[in-house]
């Protein structure tokens, strides 16, 4: 990352600028990714398969004995 710019110079300002929107944009579009992941229980199950086979047969088992 660049030094701030001097204010006696717009060309430099304007440049830092662009600079700064675009990390700001690859910073926003990594929070987006994170966020989706994060959210989408598909994404979740695939990571982790065991632990929800395993208790997707203990509620059935449950439901099943409960009746």
């Amino acid at each position: 990352m660049r030094p701030m710019a001097r204010p006696d110079d717009p060309e430099e300002l304007l440049h830092s600028m662009e600079e700064h929107r675009q990390e700001l944009r690859l910073a926003v579009d990594e929070l987006r990714v994170a966020a989706k992941k994060w959210t989408d229980p598909g994404d979740i199950v695939r990571e982790h398969p065991v632990p929800w086979l395993v208790g997707a047969l203990a509620v059935g088992l449950w439901l099943g004995w409960h009746r």
